[in-house]
C-alpha cells in the first residue's frame, strides 16, 4: 500500500540539496568578490587647489571665472593683439567686425552641425571664423569648423561613415562590477588620432598670429 510518504521524503530530500547547492555557490560568488576589487579612483583635486589642476600643461588651457575673469580676459587681448598683427593693423586700432562660433553637444545630432557647416561652404557664404568653441560632440566639430571649408571632407566623414566599433567596444555583465564602465572607448581614441594628425597640428599652427580657437570637451 502506498501511502504517499515516498514522495513527500524525497521532495524534502531534494529541496536540502538545493539548500546546499545553493549556500555553496553563494560562499563561492563571496569568495570571488572578495579576490577581486573594482577599481580604485584617483585621489579628487582638493578644492583649494582646483585652479591649479592641469591636464596638458599648458598655462592657457583651462579658465574658472568664478574665481576671477582676468586670466580670460587677458587671453582675448592677446588673441586681439594677433590678430591685429595678422591684419596689418595698428596696436590700438579697432577690430572689424569678427565671427564667432559656438558648437553645441547632442551626441549622434553632432551631424545635424556637420552638415550644416557642409552645406555653409557649398552655398559659397560661410566666413572664416576667428573663434571657435564647442562642447561634447560640438567640440569634435570645432577643429574642423576653426580650420575651414577645407576640412568638410573629413567633418563630412567623422558623421557619415563612422561605425560603432571604431567608437568603442562591449564589455561583459562583470564590468558593472569590475570595470570602470560598460564599455572601452580606447577605439574612440584612435579615430580621433587619426583625424587629428600631424597635417592638422601643422594647420593650427598656420593660424598662430591668427583666429583662437577654444575647446571644451
Amino acid at each position: 500500500m502506498n501511502t504517499g510518504r515516498t514522495p513527500i521524503i524525497g521532495a524534502l530530500g531534494l529541496q536540502r540539496r538545493r539548500g546546499l547547492l545553493g549556500i555553496a555557490a553563494g560562499g563561492a560568488v563571496t569568495a570571488l568578490l572578495a579576490g577581486c576589487s573594482p577599481p580604485v579612483r584617483g585621489t579628487a583635486v582638493p578644492i583649494g587647489r582646483t585652479i591649479q589642476a592641469s591636464v596638458l600643461g599648458v598655462p592657457n588651457e583651462r579658465f574658472f571665472p568664478l574665481y576671477g575673469t582676468e586670466p580670460l580676459e587677458m587671453e582675448f587681448a592677446a588673441a586681439a593683439d594677433r590678430l591685429r598683427q595678422a591684419q596689418g593693423l595698428a596696436p590700438n586700432a579697432p577690430l572689424p567686425e569678427i565671427q564667432l562660433l559656438a558648437v553645441s553637444g547632442g551626441g549622434e545630432n553632432g551631424a545635424f552641425g556637420a552638415g550644416l557647416l557642409c552645406g555653409w561652404s557649398e552655398h559659397g557664404t560661410r566666413p572664416v571664423f576667428e573663434l571657435v568653441t564647442g562642447v561634447s560632440t560640438g567640440a569634435l566639430i570645432a577643429p574642423f569648423a576653426y580650420l575651414g571649408s577645407s576640412y568638410d571632407p573629413p567633418l563630412r566623414a567623422v558623421y557619415t561613415e563612422l561605425t560603432p566599433d571604431r567608437v568603442l567596444l562591449e564589455r561583459g555583465f562583470t564590468a558593472a562590477l569590475f570595470d570602470d564602465a560598460m564599455t572601452d572607448n580606447s577605439p574612440l581614441f584612435k579615430t580621433i588620432s587619426g583625424y587629428l594628425n600631424e597635417a592638422m597640428l601643422a594647420a593650427f599652427g598656420a593660424y598662430g598670429n591668427g583666429p583662437t580657437f577654444a575647446h571644451e570637451s
